[in-house]
């Protein structure tokens, strides 16, 4: 495997290209994360980042941090947030479909255009939230 470049820190988001003799993929990485679906990121600090359009679907990201993230269309579907905190975080058209949600903070999140179906919502924080219709599905 040929890294072809190197990670960034300090807040800096650069693309990663792996390459393998198949196959190249794009690998971002942000805060020294990489984020790619499945991913372990929990506890990982994302206040304040872009990760517009991100693909997290199937992660680990219990008590991760997305403070006032720019995070409009991330797929986060299958993920687990526990103890995540999307504290004023805009989620305007985000996947989550079938997510773990349990001692999540939404506090002040923008969900509208979301997809919130089919997962297990346990003591979440949802005051000020922005919702499509006011609701979570089940």
């Amino acid at each position: 495997m040929l890294i072809l470049a190197a990670a960034c820190s300090g807040g800096a988001t650069s693309p990663t290209t792996t390459a393998t003799s198949a196959t190249t993929t794009t690998v971002k990485m942000v805060n020294g994360y990489s984020v790619e679906p499945g991913a372990d990121l929990r506890g990982a600090n994302f206040e304040g980042v872009d990760l517009k359009n991100a693909q997290l679907n199937g992660a680990n990201l219990s008590g991760a941090n997305f403070k006032y993230a720019e995070i409009q269309g991330i797929n986060l579907a299958g993920a687990n947030l526990t103890g995540t905190s999307f504290h004023w975080a805009d989620l305007t058209g985000a996947n989550l479909l079938e997510v773990i949600i349990k001692d999540t903070d939404f506090t002040g999140a923008n969900l509208f255009n979301a997809q919130l179906s089919d997962g297990a919502l346990d003591n979440a924080i949802i005051k000020e939230t922005g919702l499509p219709d006011g609701t979570f599905q089940k």
